[in-house]
């Protein structure tokens, strides 16, 4: 009887090329992501400071144009 279950591994890409060709064989699928920009960022305070601009420009703009559509002043 073959398996009945797969699993889904993360693992960086210097963890990804250790494995050995006939453990790279025996793969299904892989795919390439790029990691995640806030988990490798979120102790940089420059980075910190522009996220949160950028997220409340996005807040600002978001509720700018709701209120432009519905014809509400600010």
């Amino acid at each position: 009887m073959g398996a009945t279950k797969e699993y889904f591994l993360i693992m960086t890409e210097e963890n990804y090329l250790s494995l050995t060709p006939k453990q790279r064989q025996s793969v299904k699928h892989t795919e390439v992501v790029e990691a995640n920009e806030w988990l490798n960022n979120q102790d940089d305070p420059i980075y910190l400071k522009l996220y949160r601009a950028k997220k409340n420009a996005s807040k600002e703009l978001s509720e700018y144009l709701f209120n432009k559509r519905n014809n509400q002043k600010k």
